[in-house]
């Protein structure tokens, strides 16, 4: 597993993804978009192989259709597991830019990250939320993106992405990431 800023990332090569089918460029991010997977919450005690499965899965559905690669930068699993989705997100992170992606109509230059489970009325797990927290910070931290920037992909386009449970709280998941951000400035 990748580590970066102390946030264990699960590469494309760690889950065996198969090689992107055209070229990504290299973006420079403003906000972060969550999304949800629309699949059953499975229980959170899932092994290695349901969260390689899980990544695997999204990436040959996004091939359906038409798609390079896996169309979002990060997945997390319901476990808080995550997995770098799209080729190259790893590597654009460090740079504090990210590479197109295909989750969000008119706002693909900017991060997209996918939520296993249906959240239209049921929230996240507490160990998915845990790793979203992170995640976001470390975006955030990298591309200098303000945590007030997380939405929804229901902000932008019509759809029922990322779930009404997770709209209710994005103002509190901001507020977290924030709260992350300052405990890591005042590390420092």
């Amino acid at each position: 597993m990748s580590q970066m800023n102390g946030v264990s990332i699960l590469s494309t090569k760690e889950w065996g993804a198969i090689t992107q089918h055209g070229e990504l460029l290299e973006t420079t991010p403003t906000k972060i978009i969550l999304h949800h997977m629309f699949t059953p919450n499975p229980p959170n005690n899932i092994s290695k192989d349901d969260v390689t499965r899980l990544a695997k899965e999204c990436q040959t559905w996004h091939f359906g259709r038409g798609w390079v690669d896996t169309g979002q930068h990060f997945t997390i699993s319901c476990d808080g597991t995550i997995m770098e989705g799209r080729h190259g997100s790893l590597d654009a992170l460090v740079k504090g830019k990210c590479v197109s992606g295909a989750h969000c109509e008119g706002q693909n230059y900017n991060w997209g990250i996918e939520l296993e489970g249906d959240h239209r009325s049921e929230y996240i797990t507490n160990q998915q939320e845990a790793s979203l927290i992170n995640l976001c910070a470390l975006l955030c931290e990298k591309c200098k993106i303000d945590s007030s920037r997380i939405y929804g992909h229901s902000n932008f386009n019509n759809t029922n992405c990322p779930g009404t449970a997770i709209l209710k709280k994005i103002s509190e998941i901001q507020q977290r990431v924030h709260d992350k951000l300052q405990s890591l400035t005042g590390a420092r």
